[in-house]
């Protein structure tokens, strides 16, 4: 799949360090500012950066969250992935169960948030790389 409205490329994803068109149009034809849920997803203490993307024939949103460290050890420490060693954070970002408790997080944020149910992403991916201006 091609995100054309990214500028950057680093690892597997493209990452937005400034993106082109902050309206995207979903298949239906419904319009969802993606700067806008970006914003208020920030706010989750499991964000540390995201960008929130969309295909052209589609009609939800994707989430790739690079996550904040200390957040994601206290929820493996929580669901007691701690007790057998210390797992990486390409591990945690990697596990299923971890992925959905974030997932059921930004889900609730974003209806606490007031977002319309189109602007709720419908998947999210972790990715442990960490991302900014300074290192693109």
């Amino acid at each position: 799949m091609k995100l054309t409205f990214l500028n950057v490329y680093k690892c597997d994803f493209k990452i937005t360090s400034d993106r082109r068109k902050d309206l995207q149009k979903l298949a239906n034809g419904e319009f969802v500012s993606l700067g806008k849920i970006e914003a208020g997803l920030r706010s989750s203490p499991f964000v540390e950066n995201i960008c929130v993307c969309t295909h052209p024939y589609s009609n939800h949103l994707t989430a790739v969250i690079s996550p904040n460290n200390r957040a994601l050890l206290e929820l493996a420490t929580k669901l007691g992935f701690l007790q057998s060693g210390r797992p990486s954070v390409a591990e945690l970002c990697a596990d299923e169960t971890i992925r959905r408790q974030i997932f059921s997080s930004i889900q609730s944020l974003s209806t606490e948030l007031g977002f319309k149910i189109r602007e709720i992403p419908a998947d999210i991916t972790l990715v442990p790389e960490d991302w900014a201006q300074v290192n693109l």
